[in-house]
């Protein structure tokens, strides 16, 4: 492929143009959700992001490297971020004692009220969604899984926690199948998990 998807006349001609150009508009329209969302908070949009996932995820995934791969950038653009995050009085850092190098990520109140408010930017979606029928709701989740699931495995998404990069998940060769070693269970690509709360990356 040596032209892009958006291109106006491929756009007429292939229904996967005109799939791309979509994905590629409601993040637009997300991405702009966001900004609103944090520019009412006095803080930028990745700053917001750091905000949320700190207010989601365990203390232990609230670090500046877990933090560079969950949003593709780089640890001194994160790094930035969270100084002027601690600057503002949003979060605070808290060493860890058996890695001195380390450093949890933790809210203060004011940074979790704020997080609480940002974290409602893609509300306007959901409710778009909650007048489409069930049954292509369905059909559209197993889409966005499949194609997660091979982003996540081409190396694209390095970040979210599924069962692609995890410790407790088998993958027998050539099969299109999981099997989930924590709970016992085998997952097609429609069950796989793409944000786990026992997510265990696999170390190398």
């Amino acid at each position: 492929m040596n032209h892009s998807v958006i291109d106006l006349d491929d756009q007429k001609h292939t229904l996967e143009a005109k799939l791309t150009t979509g994905f590629v508009n409601i993040a637009v329209a997300l991405r702009a959700m966001l900004w609103q969302e944090c520019l009412a908070a006095n803080i930028s949009p990745i700053q917001g992001q750091i905000l949320i996932f700190c207010l989601n995820h365990p203390p232990q995934l609230c670090r500046i490297g877990s933090l560079a791969r969950e949003f593709c950038l780089t640890k001194p653009t994160i790094s930035d971020a969270v100084k002027t995050l601690e600057r503002k009085g949003l979060l605070t850092k808290h060493s860890d004692p058996e890695d001195l190098r380390s450093f949890d990520l933790i809210l203060t109140e004011e940074g979790v009220a704020i997080a609480n408010q940002v974290a409602k930017f893609p509300n306007t979606l959901q409710q778009l969604l909650e007048g489409v029928p069930e049954t292509r709701k369905a059909q559209m989740e197993l889409l966005l899984t499949q194609l997660t699931v091979q982003l996540k495995e081409s190396g694209i998404l390095s970040g979210q926690r599924s069962c692609v990069s995890c410790q407790h998940s088998i993958k027998p060769h050539n099969k299109k199948s999981y099997y989930c070693s924590l709970y016992q269970i085998k997952m097609g690509r429609a069950e796989i998990r793409l944000n786990c709360a026992d997510f265990q990356a696999v170390t190398s």
